[in-house]
C-alpha cells in the first residue's frame, strides 16, 4: 500500500463519520416490513434516532405473538433527509 492510500482512507473515514454525526440531528422514522403479509409500514417521525429505536423495539415486542420468529419483521430506523420534494414546500401541490 502506498503512503498516500492511508491519507486518502483517512479522508474518506472522516467524511463518513461527519455525515453520520450530521444525521443524528435529523428526525427519524421506523420502517417495518412484515415478511408474512408482504406489507411495508412507516411510523414516525421521531425527534431523534434513539427515540425511534426505542419505539422500534417496543413495537416488535407488542406486535409479534410469543414464539414467533423475530425475523418475520424487518425493522430499520431511517433518517428523514430533506430532498427536493420537501424543501420549501408547504403543500403537495406543484407550483
Amino acid at each position: 500500500m502506498q503512503p498516500y492510500d492511508d491519507d486518502l482512507t483517512g479522508v474518506f473515514e472522516a467524511a463518513i463519520a461527519a455525515d453520520a454525526v450530521d444525521r443524528l440531528d435529523l428526525p427519524h422514522v421506523v420502517y417495518v416490513f412484515d415478511r408474512l403479509l408482504h406489507e411495508p409500514t412507516v411510523i414516525g417521525p421521531f425527534a431523534d434516532p434513539i427515540s425511534a429505536s426505542r419505539y422500534a423495539e417496543r413495537y416488535r415486542g407488542e406486535v409479534l405473538p410469543p414464539g414467533t420468529d423475530p425475523a418475520v419483521l424487518e425493522i430499520c430506523v431511517i433518517p428523514m433527509e430533506p430532498g427536493p420534494a420537501v424543501r420549501g414546500r408547504t403543500s403537495g401541490r406543484r407550483r
